[in-house]
């Protein structure tokens, strides 16, 4: 349980990080 947990936090970090990559190239 603990790992699925993880994966889906470190999915979710993915995630936000590539939106902020779109975020710093459309400025």
């Amino acid at each position: 349980f603990g790992r699925i947990v993880r994966v889906h936090h470190y999915l979710a970090v993915c995630e936000v990080h590539e939106r902020e990559m779109m975020n710093a190239r459309r400025n």
